[in-house]
């Protein structure tokens, strides 16, 4: 069984929140050479969410252990940044419709500040195996989540990009 991994943010639209946007890395950080863009998620009041929407397709050769990686940095050295990835599934041709309402999970992760400044970070987020099949249409949500107060972090999230992880047979 081999590991596969690819990157989700191809079509991506950002919410209306106003508190999520992508900009180039190097107005982050103060070294960085390659101005590759990022996805800032500012820190969230207390019960409230911010992010992006975005769809990708399952490859033909899915067979388990779909994975969400974020790999996420912050100027933050101290408190919790918790992320959340809201999807559904949608397979078939011609025999589901892609204009639902609901979703089918959403997930979250809490990932402790980086050690040091722009440290890079990479919490899974583990999605359940029996939601994917090969060809199907992903559709989500990804966001910094304030539920409860777990949130701590008191500075941006810097998303630099979004992993689909699978195992093929």
């Amino acid at each position: 069984m081999a590991t596969y991994n690819f990157s989700v943010l191809g079509m991506i639209q950002i919410d209306a929140s106003g508190r999520c946007w992508i900009e180039p890395y190097d107005l982050a950080a103060t070294n960085d050479i390659f101005r590759h863009p990022i996805i800032r998620l500012k820190d969230p009041a207390s019960g409230n969410q911010h992010g992006f929407y975005g769809t990708f397709w399952v490859p033909n050769n899915y067979v388990s252990s779909p994975v969400i990686v974020p790999i996420w940095t912050a100027t933050a050295t101290s408190g919790n940044c918790r992320m959340n990835f809201a999807y559904r599934a949608i397979g078939g041709d011609n025999t589901e419709s892609l204009d639902q309402s609901s979703l089918q999970e959403s997930v979250s992760v809490t990932d402790a500040a980086p050690g040091a400044a722009h440290r890079r970070m990479t919490p899974p987020i583990s999605l359940t195996a029996g939601n994917f099949a090969a060809q199907d249409t992903i559709e989500y949500y990804f966001s910094r989540f304030d539920d409860s107060g777990v949130d701590t972090m008191a500075a941006d999230m810097l998303l630099h990009d979004l992993i689909f992880q699978y195992a093929d047979t």
